[in-house]
């Protein structure tokens, strides 16, 4: 093999490769997730302890936890989280008290997604975002991410990402698609470190 033709075939892998990365750290997290799909960012870590709960209302004593340590930018992004979470909360969104979530459907006024392809929305305090749908849904959601509508299912920010890999995100959901069985698909955006961190993965229900 000449030296030229050993190029061109580094390139084409390298490039094969490139465009694989999206979908290997997609499945990556399939591995790692719990049912629960609950990662808290470590730089978070432990913040839950100064968030109570009072008159249905989630309430963060951020002062506290800068005096006990944590950056100024992971308090600020829970709080930010926190507030808009009590505005859902306000407009008939579910607060568990268990964990301090919050639940959304169709039937409250306040989703993120504000699309029918949705059942519900969990929302957790230190930025995942869960997004349920049926076997039905399922197929809709896959179907036109297929057709490039993603910012008809994928909103904002989360639209632009999955948009950037939208080849990962079809591949990612098919993947945990069921026959009879819904989806769940999660994203979390982390900006509270030197670099800003967004993800999207999928679960089978």
């Amino acid at each position: 093999m000449n030296i030229k033709r050993w190029n061109i075939m580094c390139i084409v892998f390298t490039s094969i490769s490139t465009l694989l990365l999206p979908i290997s750290v997609l499945q990556q997290s399939h591995a790692n997730e719990s049912n629960s799909s609950e990662q808290i960012p470590k730089e978070m870590y432990g913040l839950d302890y100064y968030i109570s709960i009072s008159n249905n209302k989630l309430c963060f004593d951020s002062n506290s936890a800068l005096s006990n340590g944590y950056s100024n930018s992971a308090v600020e992004f829970v709080s930010n989280q926190i507030n808009y979470m009590n505005t859902a909360i306000k407009t008939g969104s579910i607060l568990n008290t268990y964990d301090y979530s919050v639940t959304s459907t169709s039937l409250t006024t306040y989703v993120l997604s504000k699309a029918k392809w949705i059942n519900k929305e969990v929302h957790h305090w230190y930025g995942l975002h869960e997004f349920w749908m049926d076997s039905e849904k399922t197929k809709q959601y896959i179907s036109g991410l297929e057709k490039g509508n993603v910012g008809n299912y994928i909103p904002g920010w989360l639209g632009t990402v999955a948009k950037l890999y939208s080849s990962a995100t079809i591949a990612d959901a098919k993947m945990a698609a069921r026959p009879g069985r819904g989806i769940i698909m999660h994203s979390q955006f982390s900006g509270t470190g030197i670099t800003s961190v967004a993800s999207i993965w999928h679960h089978s229900q």
